[in-house]
């Protein structure tokens, strides 16, 4: 896999609060302006499929992918679902949507945040309750005034140290269950590892470990097993009765292999087992993610039953933080993108998640204003070998453009002239995503090392990031010279700039002092 070292990692950083006047991204369920209205246009769902298939098609023959699946979901009806290629390359066992499961990978992360989200929404948790009056015996190093709330778990805004050390048994000659015995509790894997290096609630960090927290946290409140409580929380009011945290023995039989490429075959792939379960390891077929959608775009129920009330349901839809007003944010669980804007400048956005596992990559996305969302997944990653696979972008795209209709980039107005002094934002920002605490030891196993830093430099009156100036539109926001990105800076409580995050995804980069 891994959830955060081979994928892009999807974090935000928040402004301090009330500073420079634009308000910090507050963890209080914030109001945002009312979606513009969706186009009353009908869809075309027999162009969407012949799109779809086409699409999918020539990228799985460009990209060499054996098989994939794509659910497309408007207003808790399903109303694409379709399977392509195999499940199984040697065996000949083609894809089923219906039958056929994938690993989803990080997209567990998002449901765990339901799971959560649902204990909030029966009144079994509060989303301002302090994690540590919850759960007997938890130990979290560092101390800073605000307490882990569990509204930080589930939009990544705990602010744990990402250790990346130990998640992942080995033993591929062993057979699933007995590696599965081997593995500890979720209370002995977080032991030593949830490491505070900030205070929470200013900034969104992509947390595997305050997302196992989350899980450790289901266990508590219900009195079962992480899979138990995801069974009893999400699989069955939503009606995914062949979805599971790791596969069962009974549904191994129609689990996907998931492969890579080499030298014009394809390579099947071991199955991972992690000790992160909550933040990696659920198995599901593309129907009961279809399931999964029709709750979420139907007022928190579908056929099979409730998920959320309408409120709660709503709340997933939108974003719970925001590292700047006019930024994109987190809900409980999924990150919101922008998809462009239309001739009256009106902007599309989706919440979303995507998940990768060896041999398997994956998206999930709602597109609130339409009430819809689809699922995308392959059965091949590039990291198992044989290069690109993206196909969840150019499906999505399609489908997007189907429901929503053309969006484009529309420019921002330039800025005027600034004389203010930028050297304070001059430096270097690295993705937040690594270990501060890891001694040498724990970096030869596997701790996660700093990425690669980005610079930022001052040009006469304009800003260079990535290779582009961009100019001051005051409140520490600058807009790109073409008008058509825009980055924030954020500040820490010394009132020093202390992150940056791009308005194209919440990407937390964090200055390095």
């Amino acid at each position: 896999m891994c959830e955060v070292s081979r994928r892009a990692v999807h974090a935000a950083v928040c402004l301090a609060f009330l500073l420079s006047s634009v308000a910090c991204g507050v963890q209080t369920e914030p109001q945002q302006p009312e979606a513009p209205s969706a186009s009353s246009r009908p869809v075309d769902t027999e162009r969407l499929a012949q799109r779809i298939d086409e699409t999918v098609e020539r990228i799985m023959g460009e990209r060499n992918l054996p098989g994939a699946a794509v659910v497309v979901v408007q207003r808790g009806r399903t109303i694409f679902s379709r399977g392509y290629g195999m499940a199984d390359v040697e065996a000949g066992r083609v894809v089923d949507v219906d039958r056929t499961l994938f690993r989803i990978g990080s997209i567990t992360k998002a449901l765990t945040a339901l799971a959560v989200t649902r204990l909030v929404d029966q009144g079994r948790l509060n989303f301002d309750d302090d994690v540590s009056t919850l759960i007997d015996g938890l130990e979290l190093q560092g101390s800073f005034d605000e307490p882990v709330r569990v509204r930080h778990l589930v939009t990544h805004t705990a602010a744990f140290d990402q250790i990346g050390v130990g998640r992942q048994l080995g033993g591929f000659e062993y057979p699933l269950p007995t590696r599965q015995a081997a593995r500890p509790p979720l209370a002995e894997f977080l032991r030593g590892n949830l490491r505070r290096t900030d205070e929470p609630g200013r900034f969104m960090r992509y947390d595997t470990y305050g997302i196992v927290l989350a899980g450790l946290l289901l266990e508590q409140v219900t009195g079962k097993t992480y899979a138990q409580a995801m069974n009893e929380l999400v699989f069955e009011p939503a009606g995914m009765s062949r979805s599971s945290v790791e596969v069962t023995p009974e549904l191994e039989p129609d689990l996907a292999l998931g492969y890579g490429f080499d030298d014009g075959n394809f390579e099947p792939q071991h199955y991972e087992v992690y000790l992160t379960t909550p933040a990696s390891s659920i198995d599901a077929t593309p129907a009961d993610m279809g399931r999964l959608l029709e709750a979420l775009t139907s007022g928190g129920a579908n056929e099979h039953g409730r998920l959320l009330s309408a409120e709660a349901a709503r709340a997933v839809g939108r974003p719970q933080f925001r590292p700047h007003p006019e930024f994109p944010g987190i809900t409980h669980g999924f990150w919101e993108r922008p998809l462009g804007r239309r001739a009256d400048g009106s902007a599309g956005f989706s919440v979303e998640h995507g998940g990768g596992m060896l041999g398997f990559t994956s998206r999930l996305a709602l597109l609130p204003e339409l009430e819809a969302g689809f699922f995308v997944t392959t059965n091949r990653d590039w990291e198992a070998g044989g290069g690109d696979v993206e196909i969840t972008g150019a499906v999505g795209d399609i489908i997007v453009e189907e429901l929503l209709g053309a969006l484009e980039d529309a420019p921002l107005p330039r800025p005027g002239q600034n004389d203010a002094d930028l050297q304070e934002y001059a430096g270097d920002y690295v993705n937040g995503v690594y270990c501060r605490t890891c001694s040498e030891e724990e970096f030869q196993m596997g701790g996660w090392p700093m990425r690669r830093p980005q610079s930022v430099e001052v040009d006469g009156q304009a800003l260079v990031f990535g290779e582009a100036r961009y100019l001051a539109a005051g409140n520490d926001v600058f807009v790109r010279e073409d008008g058509l990105q825009r980055i924030s800076f954020g500040r820490g409580g010394n009132r020093q700039v202390a992150f940056l995050v791009e308005s194209d995804g919440p990407v937390t980069l964090e200055k390095i002092r």
